[in-house]
């Protein structure tokens, strides 16, 4: 079977992870995001969000919506 391209391999975006992700920017197509994590206004969540949306295009992710 032949390999994903790299464009269509994302990766979940998680903070233990965030200092690696943007030291090493590697080639993603996209990061995932779990949408609840960034729902309050500012501080370092939203600011790594944005850190990301400039790299990387953002998928989310809602897993407590109903």
């Amino acid at each position: 079977m032949p390999a994903a391209p790299v464009e269509a391999v994302g990766i979940g975006l998680r903070q233990p992870h965030y200092a690696a992700l943007f030291e090493m920017l590697p080639r993603l197509g996209f990061v995932e995001v779990h949408s609840e994590n960034f729902f309050a206004d500012g501080g370092a969540a939203l600011a790594v969000l944005r850190q990301a949306r400039d790299h990387y295009p953002v998928s989310l992710h809602g897993v407590g919506l109903a």
